[in-house]
């Protein structure tokens, strides 16, 4: 029933500059239903909006994601041109309404160990192990990285894939990023993404 549902909470929406007149944006978005989600087959739309220090609007992407269930999920955007202007403030909505579905989240079964920055203030690489704990093959997950500082402020995201991982598999995963991060590294989030499955 879809009137017992927690409402999804943005918690925030960053950007990155990578290169000049260049930026990653990411949103990290919060279902605390344990066993609602939205498949990827049901992707609900929303857009990022980037502003200037005046409020001006510089730059905005529109897109469409799963909702992993009781889970953070994490949107990310790539390569975003915002010519020469800076971004200041990055806002994230959602533009449809969600097509709920009772679900399990098989990106649990996807353990991330032996988190490593590299080279962080030249051309910084992050390196991870993933490793598919689960009895059956998973086929195309995808990976998003946040490096905060040690204030705990986002300062870099990155996206990457694998083509499939079978049972018990254990495989390297790379970001990589052009430039020197802005500030020291604290914590590093790394979220395996994977479309929800239908509770049979």
């Amino acid at each position: 029933n879809e009137r017992t549902l927690a409402p999804v909470s943005i918690l925030w929406a960053r950007s990155f500059n990578v290169r000049p007149g260049v930026y990653n944006a990411v949103a990290y978005i919060e279902n605390a239903n344990e066993n609602a989600g939205v498949r990827a087959i049901h992707a609900v739309h929303y857009r990022f909006g980037m502003y200037d220090s005046k409020n001006i609007l510089v730059a905005e992407r529109t897109g469409s994601t799963l909702i992993l269930p009781g889970s953070i999920t994490p949107i990310f955007e790539a390569n975003i041109n915002a010519g020469n202007r800076e971004i200041a403030h990055t806002y994230f909505e959602f533009t449809e309404s969600f097509i709920w579905e009772r679900v399990n989240n098989p990106a649990r079964e996807i353990a991330i160990s032996n988190r490593e920055v590299l080279n962080a203030d030249s051309v910084p690489r992050v390196v991870a192990i993933a490793e598919n704990t689960s009895v059956s093959t998973v086929a195309n997950p995808s990976f998003v990285v946040v490096v905060f500082d040690p204030f705990g402020t986002a300062i870099a995201s990155s996206m990457t894939s694998l083509s499939r991982m079978s049972p018990g598999e254990k495989q390297q995963i790379t970001f990589t990023w052009p430039n020197p991060f802005s500030s020291r590294v604290g914590r590093v989030d790394i979220f395996p993404l994977l479309s929800p499955t239908p509770v049979k």
